[in-house]
């Protein structure tokens, strides 16, 4: 069990350190808190639950691997790369899809209920 605190206690640590110094985790996470409220707002069902948690997670999942990928490819090799600017690239890619894909879920589930709300 103390094997597992210390786990967590690191885990935290990387929270902790990606909310203080990255910009766009932060956006992310405003994103979130407001996917959040809105589902409270609108009563969204258990399923709505369930893809908004999936995707809110996954989103930040992805910005902290990104984030991740870029500091090991500055320790690796500081100078400018083609390779490494590829690398990067990619590991940005991958967080701008999930971004996308999440966007659209979002507004799947919210668009009927703000039309229903605005009486569009």
């Amino acid at each position: 069990m103390k094997r597992f605190y210390k786990s967590a206690k690191f885990a935290f640590n990387g929270l902790k350190y990606m909310i203080l110094t990255q910009r766009n985790f932060k956006i992310q996470l405003v994103c979130a808190i407001i996917t959040i409220s809105l589902g409270y707002f609108f009563e969204v069902n258990t399923i709505e639950w369930a893809l908004l948690s999936i995707c809110i997670s996954i989103v930040l999942g992805f910005e902290i691997l990104n984030t991740s990928i870029e500091y090991l490819c500055d320790i690796v090799n500081p100078q400018t790369n083609m390779k490494i600017k590829v690398i990067k690239d990619l590991a940005a890619a991958a967080v701008l899809i999930v971004g996308f894909t999440s966007l659209v879920v979002g507004l799947i589930i919210f668009l009927p209920k703000l039309f229903v709300f605005f009486k569009i």
